[in-house]
């Protein structure tokens, strides 16, 4: 099991896959890819001889955050066309960002048609990923990349062009 795996990055490990059949066998890794986690098997394919092993090194890239369990299968061929397979289970947690804002509301008061009032909002990454944040406000965007292990500040400013009265009361 794999633990804490970053998101986009590539991890590796090295297994071996030993022919134990009394006659040659060609193998093929199959099933390499899921919606979470990416993977690919060095070598994907080879042929192995009796009591032949094989040095294999397999890559999992995290697509998202999330525990996975992923069984990568191997088609494996005799000779004499019997076919069969092995497979190989793998699991772990991928972690992605961690942003935190710090306020969980904004309230800017009264504030009259042409005049405007300001908010400092903080916000901080405390994981080793960076992360793109965009704030929408109606029809205003605010977009800001957040390094990893960084907090920043950003000012939000209201400034009502019209008066609206909301029918709730």
């Amino acid at each position: 099991l794999w633990e804490d795996l970053t998101v986009t990055l590539p991890y590796e490990f090295t297994t071996s896959l030993r022919n134990t059949c009394d006659a040659p066998v060609s193998f093929e890794w199959q099933n390499l890819s899921t919606d979470a986690v990416q993977f690919a098997v060095a070598p994907s394919s080879g042929k192995l001889n009796v009591g032949e092993m094989a040095q294999l090194t397999v890559v999992a890239t995290p697509l998202r955050a999330g525990t996975f369990t992923h069984e990568l299968e191997c088609a494996l061929l005799a000779p004499a066309g019997k076919k069969s397979g092995a497979s190989l289970v793998v699991s772990g947690r991928a972690i992605g960002p961690n942003v935190v804002l710090h306020a969980q509301e904004l309230d800017f008061g009264l504030i009259g048609v042409g005049k405007s009032a300001s908010m400092t909002l903080e916000l901080s990454n405390s994981s080793p990923i960076s992360a793109n944040v965009t704030f929408a406000l109606h029809s205003a965007k605010l977009a800001k990349s957040l390094p990893t292990l960084e907090a920043h500040q950003a000012k939000i400013e209201f400034e009502p062009s019209e008066l609206e009265i909301d029918p709730r009361g």
